[in-house]
């Protein structure tokens, strides 16, 4: 069973927020760990548990188009599952 503090861990660990930093007189984006507060953290426990809110996979298995295909290769090539310049899935 997930607690609050297990979630907490867990969202840290996997989740980021993208802010925008001023570095040098130039705009940078910076990802930082998301800190969930006590409320988000138990509005995501109560009714039910997450696993039964989460999305479903299709019933049958979704075939790649070709594109599709060519992207996926590609982003396994350079170590990224998901497009993402803050380097989490």
């Amino acid at each position: 069973m997930v607690n609050p503090t297990r979630l907490r861990e867990i969202i840290t660990t996997n989740v980021v927020t993208k802010v925008m930093v001023l570095r040098a007189d130039k705009w940078q984006a910076e990802c930082l760990p998301y800190q969930p507060d006590e409320t988000t953290l138990h509005a995501l426990l109560k009714e039910g548990t997450l696993a039964q809110r989460l999305p479903k996979a299709p019933s049958t298995p979704q075939r790649l188009t070709p594109q599709q295909r060519q992207e996926l290769q590609a982003r396994l090539a350079n170590g990224r599952t998901k497009r993402t310049d803050c380097g989490r899935i």
